[in-house]
């Protein structure tokens, strides 16, 4: 992370608190905040590279987990502090591109919609098959929807 920005939290404003971020990955904590604040990992992003970085990030988590279930209800919220943090943006093409990213992965047999695909074929070789396509369809769209979401809202 490029950027650590110490924000009281007494404001109302939804923020990730990275604690890698915070001790360097190497357990320091000479750079935790101190008591009353709270740490949010600022990557040096803009207005134009925000949603493609989103998108892949949204994407990512989204393989792994289901999209209205975890990953909108975690990130939505943080859309308002984003949009203040990078000095305006789009706050409907933010949420738009969470929504759109995640989604277009869903079919991961890592996440609960590519699992039950996977459950519903038998044991065996077709399994194994199936579950590499959509493993490599989800990661595809992840790539694919970072782009979408660029060149709708960016």
């Amino acid at each position: 992370m490029d950027k650590i920005l110490f924000r009281d939290t007494t404001r109302k404003l939804d923020t990730c608190c990275f604690a890698l971020a915070c001790s360097g990955g190497n357990g320091d904590t000479s750079a935790v905040p101190p008591p009353g604040t709270q740490a949010t990992a600022i990557p040096s992003s803009t207005q134009a590279t925000v949603v493609p970085v989103i998108a892949v990030v949204i994407g990512i988590v989204s393989a792994y987990s289901s999209t209205s279930g975890v990953v909108l209800p975690a990130f939505l919220p943080t859309v308002p502090g984003l949009v203040e943090n990078l000095g305006g943006g789009s706050a409907l093409g933010i949420a738009s591109t969470m929504n759109i990213a995640g989604h277009l992965v869903d079919v991961s047999p890592l996440s609960t919609i590519g699992a039950l695909c996977i459950a519903s074929v038998p044991a065996g070789d077709m399994s194994r098959k199936l579950f590499n396509q959509l493993l490599g369809w989800g990661m595809s769209m992840t790539v694919v929807g970072a782009v979408i979401c660029w060149v709708l809202f960016a």
